[in-house]
């Protein structure tokens, strides 16, 4: 669990919950969504102040129909 926050790490400890359980039970998804047209300026600001960053997706020019991969 070394990837959890410090007091997610005892919150697991002290109910008992492996990290899967943990994790549907407190909702630890993705966090926090920036849309840019500047990602790579983006990620490089975020990493160089320690946050773990990537890109989620892309926003392009369609059809109108609705696609989820």
């Amino acid at each position: 669990p070394n990837d959890l926050p410090p007091f997610m790490v005892e919150v697991m400890e002290r109910t008992g919950l492996n990290k899967i359980e943990l994790c549907h039970t407190f909702n630890m998804g993705i966090g926090m969504v920036l849309a840019t047209d500047r990602p790579e300026l983006a990620l490089e600001i975020l990493k160089k102040r320690g946050e773990k960053a990537w890109v989620l997706g892309q926003v392009i020019e369609g059809t109108g129909q609705v696609v989820i991969n």
